[in-house]
């Protein structure tokens, strides 16, 4: 499986929280991590580092998910902060967690570890996104991220908190946040970039924690469904199952907001085989609908009665017959009409 993966820091934590970060990283199978800096810092010629001005957390950390995305053609994409511990197996087992509409965070907080009931393996968290100290995604989790509005936006609405546009844009698109037992991280700053402070996590047991002595997680069968599986290609949306193509009309859709019923491969060639009917072909006699019955519509005879019910009555000679029989005559030319529709 290939990874592509990377740490976002700040020129005050480079002789402090991040060496030791890259040091239980490279022992837990990520050992050439990306350095993506909001600032500048001298050194670490070794690692690929990708500096630029201080723009803030927020920022910075869209700015690795990009990068990434862009330079490296991976199946999983992770990004860490500088002031972590990992379990030495994480690498090799992450790459055994099952997919599906979800992203991974490595750290699990307290306050989710009520959640996970102390069962080791994954657990759906309280959906508030809290924390980005570890967050892995898949390929087309990352590609529908960069898509949307929503997180593209983030700083320019006021946003400052990776760990909250991702959650936000994320949940709109049906996905789920994933925590593990026991926490895969460790938090080992006191105060985060912007001041914000968790401290330890309970649920870390250690570096040297034997995560491979977990039983595998079992991937979920697949749903069947009656829908079309699509994919992006060019300015089409192919379905996988059958071949159907759907013209893009919004480029920020993801593929799942594209709906059409699939009837598999075969039925939708047999489809296509079969000569489209005539507009202008009788149809069988089965198929024939019955005639609609025109009802009675005395429109003349309904306004005489009106006005005879107001004090109004017809006089011999004053035309009231003549215009109660032409309105009947329109009543029913204009009900005859209406049922044809």
């Amino acid at each position: 499986m290939n990874w592509a993966y990377g740490i976002t820091t700040i020129p005050e934590r480079v002789g402090t929280l991040l060496p030791q970060t890259i040091e239980s990283l490279a022992a837990a199978g990520f050992d050439r991590p990306v350095l993506f800096v909001d600032g500048h810092i001298p050194g670490y010629e070794a690692l690929e580092v990708v500096c630029h001005p201080r723009v803030g957390q927020l920022r910075n950390w869209m700015h690795a998910l990009f990068y990434l995305f862009t330079t490296k053609d991976a199946d999983r994409y992770a990004i860490f902060e500088d002031d972590v511990l990992a379990c030495r197996q994480l690498r090799e087992y992450m790459e055994r967690c099952p997919l599906g509409k979800v992203y991974w965070n490595l750290l699990t907080l307290d306050e989710n570890r009520m959640f996970t009931g102390d069962k080791p393996g994954w657990h759906e968290s309280n959906q508030l996104g809290r924390s980005a100290c570890g967050l892995v995604f898949d390929r087309p989790t990352v590609d529908c991220l960069l898509r949307m509005e929503r997180f593209v936006r983030g700083p320019g609405s006021g946003e400052t908190m990776s760990d909250a546009v991702v959650i936000a844009t994320l949940k709109s698109l049906g996905y789920k946040e994933l925590v593990h037992y026991p926490s895969l991280l460790q938090h080992v700053g006191l105060e985060s970039t912007l001041g914000n402070s968790f401290g330890n996590v309970s649920a870390f047991l250690g570096e040297e924690y034997d995560l491979l002595s977990l039983p595998a997680p079992k991937q979920a069968a697949p749903r069947k469904s009656s829908r079309c599986q699509f994919a992006r290609d060019g300015e089409f949306m192919v379905c996988q199952i059958c071949g159907w193509r759907m013209r893009i009309a919004d480029p920020s859709l993801p593929p799942e907001k594209y709906h059409a019923r699939c009837g598999g491969a075969e039925a939708r060639a047999q489809n296509e085989r079969k000569p489209a009917q005539s507009s202008t072909s009788k149809r069988s006699p089965s198929s024939k609908r019955p005639a609609k019955k025109c009802r009675t519509f005395q429109l003349g005879t309904i306004v005489s009665r009106c006005l005879k019910r107001i004090g109004i009555r017809q006089k011999v000679g004053c035309g009231c017959q003549r215009r109660e029989e032409t309105l009947n005559r329109w009543g029913r030319r204009f009900l005859r009409v209406f049922l044809r529709r």
